[in-house]
């Protein structure tokens, strides 16, 4: 045998056999990688399905209220003795307002959602306020009763009175933690409910929940 045909590799029926093996090997690895790399998107059932545009108006309709923020306490609290003027220069306290539900809002012209909510609250006074029902803002302003009177002057808040907190410390006395801050106070003068934010306070939702206040006391 000469050196050319020494290193020359036999290729009977087993080699073919093995190229084949290999080949059918190398395709089926690459398909699996490529299964394993792509992504398979998975059909979108009924129940993750968005819902109707009726139904998030109607979602909409009731968070835009602020209403979900309002805590009901399970019994009525016993509220701190504090004191405020009125736009007088008169001394005032709750005691003045006993016999009525009461929804006593503690905001400042500092505060801009007090400041936006406020139109709702004048709108609440001349639907609901009379022998049974009253709003009270009391403004925590320092500096007098201009700026607070200015504001409510600026909206045509006619309806609401203009309460000052000269001490500035109501908020730490009734341990307000932000506002606008807004008390709900029973005809007894205990605290039966609270929220801290804004609230479109004429809404059906609000008096609607108002009313209710006011017939368990009835």
């Amino acid at each position: 045998m000469n050196g050319k045909s020494a290193n020359k590799t036999p290729r009977g029926p087993g080699f073919t056999t093995y190229i084949a093996g290999m080949a059918l090997a190398a395709i089926a690895g690459f398909a699996a990688a490529e299964f394993m790399v792509t992504p398979v998107q998975q059909p979108v059932t009924v129940a993750q399905q968005p819902t109707s545009s009726a139904g998030h108006a109607a979602q909409a309709a009731q968070k835009d209220t602020g209403l979900d923020k309002l805590v009901v306490h399970g019994a009525p609290r016993e509220v701190p003795e504090f004191s405020f003027i009125d736009g007088e220069g008169e001394t005032r306290t709750l005691a003045d307002w006993r016999g009525k539900l009461l929804l006593v809002n503690i905001w400042a012209t500092w505060c801009a959602p007090c400041k936006e909510e406020m139109p709702s609250l004048d709108r609440l006074e001349a639907k609901l306020g009379g022998e049974n029902f009253a709003v009270l803002p009391i403004s925590v302003d320092r500096g007098g009763l201009k700026k607070p009177r200015g504001f409510l002057d600026e909206i045509g808040a006619d309806n609401l009175p203009l309460l000052l907190d000269e001490t500035a410390r109501l908020n730490f006395k009734l341990e307000v933690m932000g506002l606008p801050a807004t008390l709900i106070i029973d005809e007894q003068g205990r605290e039966i409910a609270r929220m801290i934010g804004p609230a479109e306070w004429d809404s059906p939702e609000a008096i609607a929940r108002l009313r209710q206040f006011m017939a368990a006391e009835g």
